[in-house]
């Protein structure tokens, strides 16, 4: 009985846990910029580049190394002089 109840538990907090992140994707604006990254990404015939600083290049290492295991080419570089995220990509014949 208790691993049944343990089960149903279980179930109800990964419920739980979806629900809460649909709401938090819900919560999301995608505006122009974030698009327009997007298509550049999509359209890229080359290799990308990303980089950033503090909590954003670490974020912006590991979507460059999501990327790697997709159809793109990509690396991070380290740069302490810029605070923004930034994502470039080279369209080589």
């Amino acid at each position: 009985m208790t691993t049944t109840t343990s089960h149903f538990e279980r179930l109800r907090k990964a419920q739980g846990l979806l629900s809460s992140f649909a709401d938090s994707l819900d919560s999301i604006i995608v505006e122009n910029d974030f698009s327009k990254a997007v298509e550049a990404l999509l359209n890229c015939q080359g290799k990308v580049i990303t980089t950033g600083m503090g909590k954003a290049g670490i974020a912006m290492r590991k979507f460059s190394s999501i990327l790697c295991s997709l159809p793109w080419e990509a690396t991070s570089i380290p740069d302490t002089s810029i605070e923004a995220p930034v994502l470039i990509c080279f369209n080589m014949p």
